[in-house]
Parts: structure tokens; C-alpha cells; sequence
């Protein structure tokens, strides 16, 4: 809200060169205080004042966070609405279960009616649907009883019968309403164990993507002037992750119409992150591709890391940069600003004015851009290399290859899997690397 800096802010984005700014909207701050009630004011307001000094907006419908973002009258009204962890506890923060009847219903609801209400405003460049779908790491996946009604439909419709799964998972239920997904992965599990979990992430991915999807259709029926709508995830979560998230680059995005990612590599040691998943993502979706969330980890980028973190995405296809974020807060532990907390220009914001100036002198050039053939692939495999996590994961090999020869002076491309030929590279295109053990797991 900080209605008391928007001038000042808004003033020096501006003058700043930047051309967009991302808002994250909560449920609650629209609809707070019963079912039904919405308030607008505050939104209005703050498009109005963007458009005054001619910035477009960026809304974000978020949905989980760790702190608060689902109204207290839901908390009241609603019961059983939340991520459960395979011990049956509640995610620590505000982490609703996407297939709760109600809550897939409310939060349709105030998606509709936002979108219904600011659609015409001037300033609305782009929606994006919610923020990071992702499941929090410590649940391995979402138990509420709803998902796991849904697992149990999704299983029934990959197999013919109950006997061919039990025969492939090595299990003996009775029926597909007796199955339950799996709460553990080692790497010492057999070869039925890992199809059982590789069945229960399948279902995760294909979940979470078919109902970004369904918001995704919400706002295009709503805003009559067809806005373009982004879906950004935390790109860590297929670097590794994906056991714990549910998050696949190949599903999450299917409802997008511009592609998104987040990433906060520790330093510019780590830049090619950028390289590597603009590059990805635009083979991947052959959509415009954007960095949502640009940062290091610890919030204190140098100026030389902020323009190899910019330079880096936008050579893998990038184009549209945002910096996290603007001014500090004191929720956020006060580091991730360009600005400090009282609007001090902190060391970044030099740094950052500079990638400005140079992405708005090569934004023509950008656009028109399509990508480099690069000297050499990594084939980047299935869903199914994410049996394991961390630096245990393929995907951690497979950023390791692609490090060891972009050092080497290579530019590296990430091809997915249904792209590789069916024939032998031939004189002048790139040889076409897989990476031990991607397939493996």
C-alpha cells in the first residue's frame, strides 16, 4: 500500500527509464472482509497514478506465501483448505490446496471480478497468475484429501486396471479409491517405488499446470482488451527441486502467453543461470520470455553482476527484464531494494540505471532477435530425471556440463528432448551433447 512514497517512486522509475512496473495484488487486500465485497480503491488509485507518470502495471494474483495472502474470512468460513505434508500437518505459512472446491471457487471469483473491474485501465500491460506456483519444499507434495482424490482419478485414467498399476508399482490395492500416493523417496527405493513416485510428480505437474491454465482462461474471458497473460516460476525448482515442487518447465507454463522465470544465483559466478534458462524456456514454449525476478541471492548485487545478470538472459532470449524490487522492507529483512527502506538510493540503483539505458538502446534489436544457433547442445531429458534433488539431481549435472564448457568459450543451447533430431548433426551445426546419467533415473 505505502500510499506515502508512490509519488516519489513512481517519479524516479520514470525518470529512470523503466517503462513497467510488477504489483503483487493479495485476496485479502480486495476482498476483506466478507465474500463477495470487493474493494478496489486502493488498486485504482495506484493505476492511476502509474499512468500519470507513465508506467505500465504488471498485477500479480498471488496465491501462497509465507506470510498472509487468503482473506481471515476464508480462514473462518473454510475448513481442510490447506497443503498437507505427507505427515498430514499444514504448511507452515498461508499454502491453500489448489483442488479445495472452494477455494478453486473463491479465488476464481476474485480473479474474475479484478480482472473484470481494471481490464480497461490504461496502465494494464500484462496479468500475471499468480506468483511462483509452486509446493513448498518440505511437503514433498499437496496430501489434503481433495489432491489425493484427484491422484486417485488420474491413475485410474493412466492404467486400464487396477491390476496393471499394482503390477507396475508393486503394490496390492484393491481398488483406484484405495490407492494412496507416496510419502517417501530414497535413493535405495526399487523399481516400483520410484514408478509409484514418478507417478504421484506426474500427477503434481500436470495439476498445478492445468489450473494456472483455468485461471489463465478466466482473465482471457474477462478483459476485452485481450491483455497477455504471464506465468513466472522460480526456475530453481527444475535445476533439482522438482521433487519437492511439483514444478515442471514443460507443464507450468501452459497457460501462459508470456514466460517467466525467477532466479537469484549467489554471484557472478553463477550468471549462466540466466543464459541457460531464457534459453530453455524460449525453445521450450517459442513464446516471449521474461526475467520476473532479477537479484542475487543475498540482495547485493555489484554493478558488474547486474549487467552480466541482464546481458546473460537476454542473450539466452530474454526479453523483458524486472529487478527485485524496488525499496526495501522491513518484511523482507531489508536487502532486496534498489532503494533502502527510507528511499535512499542504495549502490545497485547506479548499476541498474546503467542495464536500463543499455536495454532501452537495444530493445528494437531484442524484439526482432531470434536466437543464436549456439556451438553446442545439452539435451535437456523428461520430467523423469527429477527422482532426487539437490546436487544428487541430473539436472545438477546437466548445469554443471553446460558451466564447464560455456567457461571453455562455448555458447551453450539447452534442447529439449522432443527437439533432437532424428539423424546425425551434420558439417556446421552443433554437436548435440547428453549428459551421463540424465536418462537414468
Amino acid at each position: 500500500r505505502q500510499r506515502e512514497t508512490w509519488d516519489d517512486d513512481l517519479r524516479r522509475m520514470s525518470q529512470l527509464g523503466l517503462n513497467t512496473v510488477r504489483i503483487d495484488l493479495a485476496w485479502r487486500d480486495i476482498v476483506p472482509y466478507y465474500e463477495g465485497s470487493y474493494e478496489f480503491g486502493c488498486l485504482d488509485d495506484f493505476l492511476d497514478k502509474a499512468a500519470e507518470y507513465g508506467l505500465y502495471v504488471v498485477p500479480v494474483f498471488s496465491y501462497a506465501t509465507s506470510d498472509y495472502n487468503t482473506p481471515i474470512w476464508f480462514w473462518l468460513r473454510y475448513h481442510d483448505w490447506a497443503m498437507v505434508g505427507a505427515d498430514g500437518s499444514w504448511a507452515w505459512g498461508d499454502y491453500p490446496s489448489v483442488n479445495h472446491p472452494d477455494y478453486a471457487r473463491l479465488f476464481s471469483d476474485y480473479i474474475r471480478e479484478t480482472v473484470r473491474h481494471i481490464s480497461q485501465h490504461p496502465a494494464i500491460l500484462a496479468y500475471q497468475v499468480l506468483n511462483e506456483p509452486h509446493y513448498p519444499q518440505q511437503l514433498i507434495s499437496d496430501y489434503n484429501a481433495h489432491t489425493v482424490a484427484g491422484f486417485r482419478g488420474w491413475a485410474a485414467q493412466q492404467y486400464s486396471s487396477v491390476d496393471l498399476l499394482n503390477a507396475t508399482w508393486l503394490t496390492n490395492f484393491g481398488s483406484f479409491d484405495d490407492i494412496e500416493p507416496p510419502s517417501v523417496l530414497t535413493s535405495s527405493n526399487g523399481t516400483g517405488d520410484r514408478k509409484q513416485w514418478q507417478d504421484w510428480r506426474e500427477f503434481a505437474y500436470a495439476n498445478l499446470g492445468s489450473y494456472v491454465e483455468d485461471l489463465a482462461g478466466i482473465i482471457r474471458e474477462e478483459d476485452r482488451n485481450q491483455h497477455m497473460v504471464l506465468v513466472a516460476e522460480m526456475s530453481w525448482w527444475w535445476w533439482g527441486e522438482q521433487p519437492a515442487t511439483g514444478v515442471s518447465p514443460s507443464r507450468i507454463y501452459q497457460g501462459a502467453d508470456i514466460v517467466g522465470y525467477d532466479v537469484y544465483p549467489e554471484g557472478g559466478k553463477h550468471a549462466e543461470y540466466f543464459t541457460l534458462n531464457s534459453d530453455l524456456l524460449t525453445r521450450l514454449w517459442q513464446r516471449p520470455v521474461w526475467v520476473t525476478e532479477l537479484n542475487r541471492k543475498d540482495g547485493n548485487p555489484t554493478s558488474a553482476e547486474i549487467q552480466s545478470f541482464t546481458a546473460r538472459a537476454v542473450r539466452g532470449g530474454a526479453t523483458g527484464i524486472f529487478y527485485f524490487e524496488w525499496r526495501d522492507t522491513w518484511t523482507d529483512g531489508g536487502t532486496y531494494g534498489l532503494l533502502d527502506a527510507r528511499g535512499n538510493e542504495k549502490k545497485q540503483f547506479a548499476a541498474f540505471a546503467d542495464a536500463v539505458n543499455w536495454l532501452r538502446r537495444s530493445a528494437s534489436q531484442m524484439i526482432a532477435k531470434t536466437l543464436d544457433q549456439p556451438d553446442v547442445y545439452i539435451v535437456w531429458p523428461s520430467e523423469s530425471i527429477a527422482t532426487s534433488s539437490g546436487p544428487a539431481s541430473p539436472a545438477d549435472d546437466i548445469y554443471r556440463a553446460a558451466l564447464r564448457l560455456a567457461r571453455q568459450g562455448q555458447q551453450v543451447g539447452l534442447l529439449p528432448e522432443d527437439q533432437v533430431p532424428d539423424h546425425p548433426t551434420g558439417a556446421g551445426e552443433p554437436d548435440i551433447v547428453v549428459v551421463p546419467g540424465s536418462h537414468s533415473q
